[in-house]
């Protein structure tokens, strides 16, 4: 697997480096990870102002956007209002919303942030990856909306109990 990344705008910093990511990586189990061929890390807003994407076919790649300036503050574009799950789910994260000159914010702490965006996100990701190779129906064609429900809860529920095995694991 191969670790990229965007080179980044002088204000901008990723809170975490590529030994970190991969000591992420190494967590989760090796057959999960099988076939992803690459995760690449940007500084730019993906679809919908997603912190993650992934993407199938020729080779699996992983998408992670997780740039925050040297406060520590993630600013997504102008046009970016977030529904209140996804405020909850920063707020799980302890990740705090805000506004500024028109623009959604998030302030985050150094640690939250790398569990938000490399753990949660890059975990969910992940689960995209072993959901798709579990449920091959075709994902070229638009989903219905209920499937596309269907995929991102199992996704989260990935990421979550992820995150719960380490959390015993670092505990014993």
């Amino acid at each position: 697997m191969r670790y990229t990344h965007d080179i980044l705008k002088k204000d901008l910093i990723y809170p975490c480096t590529f030994g970190d990511l991969q000591k992420y990586v190494q967590m989760v189990p090796r057959a999960d990870v099988r076939g992803i061929q690459r995760i690449h890390i940007t500084n730019r807003s993906l679809w919908h102002f997603q912190d993650g994407a992934y993407r199938s076919g020729g080779g699996a790649i992983i998408t992670l956007s997780y740039a925050v300036n040297n406060e520590l503050v993630r600013i997504y574009p102008t046009k970016y209002y977030p529904i209140d799950d996804v405020i909850s789910d920063w707020a799980e994260f302890g990740g705090k919303y805000f506004r500024k000159n028109g623009r959604s914010c998030v302030k985050w702490q150094h640690r939250k942030a790398v569990k938000r965006y490399i753990q949660f996100v890059l975990y969910h990701e992940i689960g995209h990856h072993v959901y798709r190779r579990e449920n091959p129906i075709g994902y070229y064609r638009k989903q219905t909306r209920k499937k596309y429900k269907e995929e991102e809860d199992y996704c989260d529920n990935y990421s979550r109990q992820l995150l719960s095995k380490i959390a015993g694991l670092r505990k014993k």
